[in-house]
């Protein structure tokens, strides 16, 4: 009789350290899941943050050739952006809404024409 306690007490033992085993090894997989989809999304908003980019450096080549330009919808890559032109006399502010996937960016760009030379004086995400 005393061998069946000591098989059961170690039977007990080892489904209480295989339970906690499983309990750590399915936190660390469902921990790693989270990482990898916070570093996918990380990498989408720096990919749309490109894309307004884009769109702003491409607003501004407009400028250039065409001071009266007010904007468009672009697509670059798998994403797009609208971009609108607001102006009051040679100043320009370009609002670029780059989108990629259900990643979104806001981007306001200052500028100033003077002949047919732009310049950016603020570059700021909203």
């Amino acid at each position: 009789m005393n061998m069946n306690k000591q098989g059961l007490s170690l039977l007990l033992v080892v489904i209480v350290v295989g339970t906690a085993t499983l309990i750590l090894a399915m936190s660390a997989a469902f921990l790693s899941i989270g990482d990898l989809d916070i570093g996918f999304t990380q990498d989408l908003q720096y990919e749309a943050r490109a894309i307004a980019d884009g769109c702003a450096d491409e607003g501004l080549r407009r400028l250039r050739f065409e001071g009266a330009y007010t904007g468009d919808t672009l697509s670059l890559g798998d994403g797009s952006c609208i971009l609108s032109i607001a102006s009051n006399g040679a100043l320009r502010t370009l609002y670029v809404t780059s989108t990629l996937s259900n990643v979104r960016q806001v981007l306001r760009v200052d500028a100033s024409i003077s002949g047919t030379t732009v310049t950016a004086s603020d570059w700021e995400y909203l």
